[in-house]
């Protein structure tokens, strides 16, 4: 599936050296889904939910057999400390960094352990669920580095060549969501094709200015005509945002 296959993308590299030495996931807890998490609390779930991944069919955690965890994972408010004035920008942004890793991991292993059912793509919902976090962490980050960067004179070569590295990757990851969007959106539940097409536009429109002239072109018309045939109302409607 193109989404899958096209949503890698490189990370500024003076950023991306954020690793952490965990316990094993068996030694591990789930927290209450009722209470804020850490940033560290999250990384321990997602080695546990990573675990799960790696385990028989019936072991996978998902959203059939614990729709709170799945829910609170998916969820942008749950990551309170990555908007957090209570934590650096370099604190917020090795979180970016760690979440991205972990969520890129976590979206292809549901990938490859799916099946097609009734023409559907078994954990459709949880890729997409998972996919729709990885763009609004990356747009969170983006902003972030912009603050940075902006309050600088000149870039430097390393981060001018990191910076055009990261929005080559945006370009892929805008790429794979918009094939989705025209060509295999019925392999997925209506709503979370319509949970994709709103953090696409989003995420479109943060990183719009960046694009080269000809990637902006090309992608403005694959818009414009979702916009007029697409057959769900609710891509037509998020693609008609105001780009930045």
């Amino acid at each position: 599936m193109k989404l899958i296959v096209r949503l890698f993308f490189l990370l500024i590299p003076a950023l991306a050296n954020c690793q952490t030495s965990k316990p094993a996931a068996d030694s591990l807890m789930i927290p209450s889904v009722n209470r804020e998490w850490s940033f560290y609390e999250f990384a321990d779930v997602y080695k546990i939910l990573l675990a799960s991944q790696h385990g028989a069919p019936a072991s996978i955690i998902n959203l059939d057999n614990n729709a709170p965890l799945i829910k609170k994972l998916t969820s942008m408010e749950s990551y309170w400390f990555l908007t957090s004035k209570d934590y650096t920008d370099a604190d917020r942004i090795k979180f970016c960094d760690s979440l991205q890793h972990m969520v890129k991991q976590v979206f292809m292993n549901y990938y490859d352990k799916s099946k097609i059912v009734n023409e559907q793509i078994s954990y459709g919902r949880e890729i997409v669920g998972f996919v729709d976090v990885l763009f609004r962490v990356t747009v969170i980050e983006m902003g972030i580095i912009d603050g940075l960067l902006g309050a600088q004179t000149s870039l430097t070569p390393k981060q001018t060549n990191g910076l055009k590295q990261y929005v080559q990757g945006a370009t892929t990851m805008e790429s794979g969501a918009l094939y989705t969007l025209e060509k295999e959106y019925k392999s997925y539940p209506e709503a979370s094709i319509c949970k994709l097409a709103n953090s696409f536009k989003e995420f479109y429109a943060v990183f719009y200015s960046k694009l080269d002239a000809d990637v902006k072109a090309e992608y403005d018309r694959r818009i414009a005509n979702m916009i007029k045939t697409h057959p769900l109302p609710c891509v037509r409607t998020a693609l008609q945002g105001e780009k930045k």
